[in-house]
């Protein structure tokens, strides 16, 4: 995928606990798409470390100790244990710096994400760098973040990701505030909106499609 205009960066996060000044990042998910919310970039997931998969975005498991996981309040402890989330973790070759190159690496090249086991390795971080820092979409930060809580997002992001994080646009397409709004000013629209009990990516893009057909056609 090679991004020549402004985008939008659909961001979801999983995290450990609620205490932003605690917390650490345990998945990251995203989609990129255009304005017109077609989804710009697909392609082959392949690593040794990951099964290949179809996909729409970067959806990375960040490596983290047993003794910071034992750490976790009681709620994501049972749950990502039972799930098997915890050992997904446990797992991954991936930090959370080798997940911000996979990351921006994918969204500003034409390539797959075969080279991931090279960034695992530091091969490519300085290069790819490098590349990133002379990069038009880079330095005019031309990626516009959506999504849901993007408030929480975007402390974590800034804390936890900096390189990611200075990757983004100042500017932000929130879904819980569109939601917020059209449930007060469009009650009737509102009822009939796509509804699923998750924060699933593509189901935030589904929402957002649906307000622009109708509120902001």
């Amino acid at each position: 995928m090679s991004i020549n205009e402004d985008a939008l960066i659909w961001i979801d996060l999983e995290i450990d606990g609620l205490d932003l000044t605690k917390n650490f990042i345990l998945e990251i998910a995203c989609i990129v798409t255009d304005f017109d919310l077609t989804n710009i970039h697909q392609g082959i997931l392949y690593s040794y470390f990951l099964l290949i998969k179809y996909f729409l975005g970067p959806d990375l498991v960040i490596n983290h100790s047993k003794s910071l996981l034992d750490a976790m309040r009681s709620w994501c402890t049972e749950h990502h244990t039972k799930s098997g989330f915890v050992q997904q973790v446990l797992d991954s070759k991936l930090s959370m710096s080798n997940a911000e190159t996979v990351i921006i690496h994918c969204i500003l090249t034409d390539k797959n994400l075969n080279i991931i086991d090279e960034i695992v390795d530091g091969k490519i971080n300085d290069d790819l760098m490098k590349f990133v820092r002379r990069n038009q979409i880079y330095r005019e930060r031309r990626l516009v973040v959506a999504g849901k809580s993007l408030g929480s997002i975007r402390s974590e992001l800034k804390n936890l990701a900096p390189q990611f994080s200075e990757f983004c646009h100042y500017r932000s397409i929130d879904i819980d505030a569109i939601s917020v709004s059209c449930e007060k000013w469009f009650l009737n629209i509102y009822k009939q909106r796509p509804f699923k009990n998750d924060n699933d990516l593509k189901n935030s893009i589904e929402l957002l499609r649906f307000y622009h057909s109708t509120i902001f056609k």
